[in-house]
């Protein structure tokens, strides 16, 4: 059995997280909202990576699976978008941008 102490003595821990520490939500950006598409991240990148990656195609059922969930990307896009423009309209926009000439 493995030892629950590292072998300086202190707790073991997965992917550096202490024992005693509880996950804190992101913060929000603007008035309490969160970007919906971030040049990183969001359903723009999330869904087209999850059926790419994660969506084993071994039969034909798993194939008509898989092409009923890339017919549903565009609902889902569309959403997004709506909860984007919500939050724009509260005032969650992107940090303007000052351009300077020397």
């Amino acid at each position: 059995m493995r030892s629950k102490l590292t072998p300086r003595g202190e707790p073991r821990t997965t992917c550096g997280a202490t024992p005693w520490s509880e996950p804190k939500p992101p913060e929000p950006f603007f008035g309490g909202a969160f970007y919906v598409f971030h040049q990183m991240s969001g359903p723009h990148t999330g869904l087209p990576q999850a059926l790419i990656n994660f969506h084993r195609v071994d039969d034909e059922a798993d194939m008509l699976a898989y092409i009923a969930r890339v017919g549903e990307v565009g609902r889902a896009l569309g959403q997004a978008l709506e909860r984007a423009q919500l939050a724009a309209g509260e005032g969650c926009a992107r940090a303007a941008v000052r351009r300077t000439t020397r």
